[in-house]
């Protein structure tokens, strides 16, 4: 368990520092980013389906997206399997901005990564996606509110 708490405490830590390098001109929250990285990698959705995605309430996704649709980077459009429903998807603002974060953030981590000999960046990302692989398989489907 000590593992554990040690990682959660370093990963706070680089989240953290992260959240600090987003640019003053619109300052999303981290469920409007989760909630924009999701439409903008996975084109249309239903709000319940964006909800299950970034493990949070239909009430929360619905608010991230209210904030989405008032800044211009997703759109509400009617569903093309139920012209009753609404499917959302990021607008192609949305999707610069996303694409212009990770850029940011890989510039960001690049120059502490560069801190690392190779073979320890190379360990590094395979331990992070074995672990993300891991905790991904041990995780339920309940939502996180």
């Amino acid at each position: 368990m000590k593992s554990a708490e040690r990682l959660v405490g370093e990963l706070e830590r680089l989240y953290t520092s992260l959240l600090m390098t987003e640019p003053p001109d619109l300052e999303l929250t981290g469920t409007q980013m989760l909630a924009l990285r999701g439409l903008a990698d996975g084109g249309g959705m239903r709000l319940t389906e964006l909800a299950r995605l970034i493990r949070v309430s239909d009430a929360t996704a619905s608010r991230a997206v209210d904030c989405l649709v008032a800044h211009g980077l997703a759109e509400r459009r009617p569903d093309p399997e139920d012209r009753r429903a609404l499917s959302l998807a990021a607008t192609p603002a949305g999707r610069r901005r996303v694409e212009r974060r990770r850029h940011e953030l890989a510039v960001a981590l690049g120059a502490a990564l560069d801190e690392l000999e190779p073979r320890e960046q190379a360990k590094l990302l395979a331990l992070l996606a074995r672990l993300n692989a891991a905790y991904s398989n041990s995780v339920s489907d309940a939502r996180i509110a």
